[in-house]
């Protein structure tokens, strides 16, 4: 089972499984036409001037398979950070309210990311499309947030290899986010780089869906 915890797609009328869709404001009566597929409510810091209803999003917020916030973040390379800051800790409110994991897009921008997870603590934290080195994951996993590996692991640097080499797997996720690639090369290449065997890593990641989603269903590929 290999689960994809960060999709982008632009066909959202079909159901998907074993993925959690990203979905835009804009896109929410999606959401109700296809209750099989599970959604994460995106409010992206690159669009920080274009603001959600949020009495509508957080209506959305209450629907079973409406899994996660995100991807909600803070990125200082767009624009207008304090107000990144300031609509981030709105979806971390209301993450915490209805119980969501948030799913985190963060650029440059970690110090605050921990910084908040001090104050936010209620719900877990995934950190997508990590390309980090070994000494960040590990402090982003002392505070208790999970990293999502995707593309980085196609061709990846030095520094992502020493990171899947050493970092915990109780705290790991993949994902394709906005490419083409296949969920099972991404997960294929991390057990390889591992050197632990591919069923085992499903096992691993399945434990890790349960421990942030409760039972959730899924199905073998």
């Amino acid at each position: 089972m290999f689960f994809d915890i960060h999709k982008h797609t632009e066909n959202l009328d079909r159901e998907y499984k074993n993925a959690l869709i990203n979905i835009f404001p804009g896109q929410l009566d999606k959401i109700s036409r296809n209750s099989n597929t599970y959604f994460s409510i995106c409010c992206h810091p690159y669009y920080v001037n274009t603001l959600p209803d949020f009495d509508k999003l957080e209506k959305y917020l209450t629907r079973q398979n409406v899994l996660a916030v995100g991807e909600v973040g803070l990125d200082r390379l767009s624009q207008d950070f304090e107000k990144q800051k300031d609509i981030f800790e709105k979806m971390l409110f209301l993450a915490g309210k209805y119980n969501k994991a948030v799913i985190i897009h963060c650029v440059k921008a970690f110090s605050e990311i921990l910084h908040l997870r001090k104050k936010y603590t209620e719900t877990s934290w995934i950190i997508h499309g990590f390309r980090g080195k070994l000494q960040l994951a590990e402090q982003l996993i002392s505070h208790n947030i999970y990293v999502s590996f995707g593309s980085s692991l196609v061709n990846p640097p030095d520094k992502i290899t020493e990171t899947v080499k050493n970092i915990s797997c109780e705290k790991i996720f993949f994902e394709t986010d906005e490419t083409d690639i296949n969920i099972d090369n991404i997960y294929r290449n991390f057990a390889n780089i591992r050197n632990i065997s591919l069923n085992e890593l499903c096992d691993r990641v399945y434990k890790n869906l349960t421990m942030v989603f409760g039972e959730i269903k899924c199905s073998e590929h």
